[in-house]
C-alpha cells in the first residue's frame, strides 16, 4: 500500500518497497530503497542501496559508509560516504564526497558532476555525464595552499554531513521519546502550544 504524505523510518534495517507520496527520511544501519518516492529523500546509514526499480522524484541527500545507487534520481544527488557506486540516471547535478567513487555501466548524469576524493573517479565505458566534471581534492604532491584548500573543502563537506546526521539524530530522539513516554510527550507539546512563553 502507498504511504500517503511523508515517511520517516528508523531501525537496524529499513526496507522501503511501498511507494511514498511525499518525502522520505530514514536513519538505519542498513537501508534498501526499492520503491517510488514522490518527493525528496534524506537517507543516512552504514550500508545504503537504491535498487534499479527505485525512483526519487526530487532531490536525494545520502550519507553512509557504502552507497550503491542503481535507481533513478529526478533532481539533484548529493552523497557523502567512504565508497560510492552509481549505475542509474540522475536528472540534476551531482555532488560526491568519498574515498572511492565509481560510475558503473548504466550511469547517466544530465547535469554537472563535482567530487571530492583523494582518488581519481572511476568511469566505465559508455557512462554519460552531460555537464562538466570537476574534481576538488587535496593535492598530495603539491604545495600547502592546495592542501589547505582540499582540507577546507573536505572539512566543509563533513560539516554538512554532521548537520544531516544531527538532524536525523534529533528526529530519532523525538521518536524514541514519543514511544517511551507518549503521555508526557503529548502533554508537553500541548503545554508549549498553550503557553509558549512559560516553556
Amino acid at each position: 500500500a502507498q504511504v500517503q504524505g511523508d515517511a520517516q523510518m528508523l531501525g537496524g534495517t529499513v526496507e522501503v518497497r511501498a511507494p511514498v507520496a511525499g518525502d522520505l527520511r530514514t536513519l538505519a544501519g542498513k537501508v534498501l530503497v526499492d520503491g517510488q518516492i514522490g518527493g525528496d529523500a534524506m537517507i543516512a546509514g552504514v550500508e545504503i542501496s537504491l535498487e534499479r526499480q527505485s525512483r526519487v522524484s526530487g532531490d536525494a541527500l545520502i550519507a553512509g559508509r557504502s552507497v550503491d545507487m542503481r535507481g533513478t534520481i529526478g533532481g539533484e544527488l548529493t552523497v557523502y560516504a567512504q565508497q560510492i557506486s552509481i549505475a542509474g540516471p540522475v536528472s540534476g547535478k551531482v555532488r560526491l564526497v568519498a574515498e572511492e567513487i565509481e560510475l558503473l555501466a548504466g550511469a547517466r548524469i544530465d547535469g554537472a558532476l563535482s567530487y571530492t576524493s583523494p582518488n581519481e573517479l572511476k568511469q566505465a565505458p559508455g557512462v554519460v555525464v552531460a555537464g562538466q566534471i570537476t574534481r576538488v581534492a587535496r593535492d598530495k604532491a603539491g604545495g600547502h595552499d592546495a592542501e589547505r584548500r582540499g582540507a577546507g573543502v573536505a572539512g566543509m563537506s563533513w560539516g554538512v554531513l554532521g548537520s544531516v546526521l544531527w538532524s536525523l539524530g534529533l528526529f530519532a530522539f523525538g521518536a524514541a521519546m514519543l514511544a517511551a513516554f507518549p503521555g508526557f510527550t503529548m502533554a508537553a507539546a500541548q503545554r508549549v502550544s498553550a503557553e509558549p512563553l512559560a516553556a
